[in-house]
C-alpha cells in the first residue's frame, strides 16, 4: 500500500509538469536582488518552484545531492551561474523545503551573472489509447507502462531552461547558452523598465532559433487577479521578440518548441525566464 501511494504520488507531480502545455504548471527562480553594488562581494539568495500561481511556491525542486533526493516529485536540479567573466559555478548548494527549494551565491565580480537551475531532462511517452484517448506514460520506449492496443506511441524527451539575471556595480553582456532553448537579451535584462518595450532573441542550442514560435510573459503576483492578464507574443523569422511592460514588477516569460528526431521520437524544449521590470 505505502508503495502504490508513492507511485501514485510521484505520477500527479509529474503529471502538473507535464500537462499538453509547458505554460500548465510554470517553473521559476527569483533572485532575492536583480541589481546591486558595493566594493565588497555581495550574496543573493535565490527562491526556485513550481507553480501556476506566480510566483508563489508549490513543488520544491530537489538537490543532485541529500537526503531530499529520496523524496517523491520532479527529478533533481543543478543550481549554477554563470559570472561576467564567463565561467560556468556549478552544484551550488541549495536546500529543499518542500514547496519551495533556497539557495545563496556570492557575486565576487563586478557585472551580470546568469543564473540558471538546470533540472534533468525527463522521457515520456505519448499515446492514444484504444478508447481514442490521449495518454501518457513516464519513463523510457523501454520503462514505460504504455497499455496494450495503444496508438501512435511518440517518445518525448523534455529539456527545460529556468534562468534569470543578476548585476552587480556594472551591466556586463550575457554569454549565450549552447544548450536548450533559451533567451538571448538585446536589450539588457537588468534595465528593463515600465512602459518601454525590451528586445529579445531566442536560440535553440546555441543557433537562432529561425522558426517563429509563440512565447507568454505574466506578472507575478496572478493570486490576486481574476485575469492572468497574459501578454502573447511571437517571435520573427530571426527569433526575435519584442516585449512592452505594462508595469514593474516580475515577469515569467514562457515557451516552447518541439523538434522531432529519428522516427516517432519528439524533444520538447521549454522555457522559463524570471525578469525584473523597474518602475518609470
Amino acid at each position: 500500500m505505502k508503495n502504490a501511494m508513492i507511485k501514485i504520488g510521484v505520477v500527479a507531480i509529474l503529471n502538473l509538469l507535464f500537462q499538453q502545455s509547458a505554460y500548465a504548471h510554470a517553473r521559476w527562480i527569483i533572485p532575492s536582488h536583480n541589481t546591486l553594488s558595493g566594493d565588497k562581494p555581495q550574496t543573493i539568495t535565490v527562491d526556485m518552484s513550481i507553480s501556476n500561481e506566480l510566483f508563489k511556491p508549490d513543488h520544491a525542486f530537489k538537490p543532485n545531492t541529500g537526503a531530499a533526493l529520496k523524496r517523491p516529485g520532479p527529478p533533481p536540479a543543478d543550481l549554477q551561474a554563470i559570472t561576467p567573466d564567463q565561467q560556468w559555478l556549478k552544484n551550488i548548494p541549495f536546500n529543499d523545503f518542500t514547496r519551495k527549494s533556497v539557495g545563496s551565491i556570492t557575486l565576487d565580480q563586478s557585472g551580470t551573472y546568469r543564473i540558471l537551475l538546470q533540472q534533468q531532462a525527463i522521457q515520456f511517452m505519448q499515446f492514444i489509447k484504444e478508447n481514442g484517448d490521449k495518454g501518457r506514460a513516464f519513463g523510457s520506449r523501454e520503462q514505460a507502462d504504455v497499455p496494450t492496443g495503444a496508438s501512435n506511441i511518440k517518445q518525448v524527451t523534455m529539456i527545460s531552461t529556468i534562468d534569470s539575471f543578476v548585476s552587480r556595480n556594472t551591466f556586463t553582456p550575457v554569454q549565450p547558452l549552447d544548450q536548450g532553448l533559451a533567451i538571448q537579451p538585446i536589450t539588457h535584462p537588468n534595465e528593463l523598465f515600465a512602459g518601454e518595450t525590451a528586445r529579445f532573441s531566442l536560440l535553440l542550442n546555441g543557433q537562432p532559433l529561425l522558426t517563429p514560435i509563440s512565447l507568454q510573459v505574466v506578472a507575478g503576483q496572478t493570486r490576486y487577479r481574476n485575469d492572468r492578464q497574459v501578454i502573447k507574443l511571437k517571435s520573427n523569422n530571426k527569433g526575435e521578440f519584442n516585449v512592452t511592460w505594462p508595469h514593474a514588477g516580475l515577469y515569467l516569460i514562457e515557451a516552447e518548441t518541439n523538434i522531432k528526431t529519428q522516427g516517432s521520437d519528439i524533444t520538447k524544449y521549454a522555457l522559463y525566464t524570471t525578469l525584473e521590470v523597474n518602475p518609470e
